[in-house]
Parts: structure tokens; sequence; C-alpha cells
């Protein structure tokens, strides 16, 4: 994080005055750390995974329970 934080804003920098050399380079940059991060993170397969969890069914009840209840002098325990 520092290096991208602080040390890439010294190289983009540089390229001000070569706006199209920088957006190059950048893209290149960027194209590579895609390449690693997903050689990184490589999750195995769950296609053969079967569920448990049981679906919830839909209701405007639930849908009730996102929002905050505005009662004055309430007291919430």
């Amino acid at each position: 994080m520092a290096l991208g934080n602080n040390g890439f804003n010294v190289i983009g920098a540089l390229f001000l005055s070569q706006v199209r050399l920088g957006f190059i380079v950048f893209g290149i940059f960027t194209f590579a750390g895609v390449l690693i991060a997903t050689l990184i993170v490589h999750e195995p397969s769950n296609l053969d995974e079967t569920s448990t969890k049981k679906k919830e069914k839909f209701s405007l009840k639930n849908v009730k329970l996102i929002f905050p209840s505005w009662q004055i002098g309430a007291t919430t325990t």
C-alpha cells in the first residue's frame, strides 16, 4: 500500500508532459497486476457441492425489518 499510495504518485508525475506514454505504461502495469492477482487468488471449484440452506420466502414483513421503526417516546430493549 505504501508503494501504491505514494510511489506511483511520484511515477505518475513523471508522465505529466507525456500523457499518452503514461497511459500506456500504467495500462501495462494494470494488465500485469490483473494477471498476477488471478494467479495468486485461485479458489477451488464448488460445482459438486450441495446446498443444505433453505431458501426463505419473500414477504413484505421481511422488507419492513430493514427499516427502523420511528416511534416518539419509545424505548428499545
